[in-house]
């Protein structure tokens, strides 16, 4: 067993199928997929959210087998989350803090999939995005409610949630956001690199599925739930 019974946890699978990444509120171990050679890589303290769900990082592999993850300390309401960002080697254990960044509340700062940039909601308001260890940042959307969600595939595009809107910029010096369709809640996928499938608010207290085809950001409404 990957975790002790009535205990969760996030797994992840390696790209070649052999190990899980497994994170709980204060650990992140390894094991092979069928539970065996497990160990930890990272302890961390347990974050407080002021609410009943728990904070758990999301880590992911890299293509070399090392592993990026964005670790948040515990914080006080009304201030910044600082996160380290982190570059685990489960192979040799050998782990490197890369750099900090200060971010407006726990939403997980996210790298681009190759990891080379990383975008995060601004402590000071907005969406800013960075090179891999937070440096350099630039903001590419403004306000404070701003919540980063999914990469394109190829990395070229980022769709965030800016004040109940999905919007979408592409990451060009200059590029300007276009904002789709208004949020049910916040859940987005990227079917390609310029088809966004969203879960959105086509209604009164109705959600439906809604495609958007970017650059133009042209929605077609797929699925709707009655009302």
């Amino acid at each position: 067993a990957l975790l002790p019974s009535g205990e969760g946890g996030r797994p992840v699978v390696s790209p070649d199928g052999a190990w899980v990444l497994l994170s709980t509120g204060t650990v992140i171990s390894v094991a092979r997929v069928d539970g065996s050679e497990p160990r930890a890589l990272l302890k961390f303290e347990r974050v407080p959210t002021y609410s009943e769900w728990e904070w758990v990082p999301e880590p992911e592999w890299n293509d070399d087998g090392s592993v990026r993850v964005a670790i948040a300390l515990p914080w006080t309401v009304g201030e910044p989350v600082t996160y380290q960002l982190w570059r685990l080697e489960p192979a040799s254990g050998q782990n490197e803090m890369l750099g900090e960044v200060q971010a407006s509340w726990l939403h997980t700062p996210l790298w681009s999939p190759d990891g080379t940039r990383l975008a995060f909601a601004a402590a000071g308001g907005g969406l800013a995005l960075a090179d891999a260890a937070g440096q350099d940042p630039r903001l590419v959307a403004e306000g404070d409610d701003v919540v980063p969600l999914a990469w394109s595939p190829e990395g070229t595009r980022l769709a965030f949630v800016q004040s109940g809107q999905y919007c979408v910029v592409d990451d060009q010096a200059g590029a300007e956001p276009v904002c789709l369709a208004p949020t049910f809640y916040s859940d987005a996928r990227w079917l390609d690199e310029d088809t966004l499938v969203m879960v959105a608010s086509v209604g009164e207290d109705q959600p439906g599925l809604v495609a958007a085809e970017l650059p133009g950001g042209t929605t077609t409404e797929l699925w709707s739930a009655p009302v």
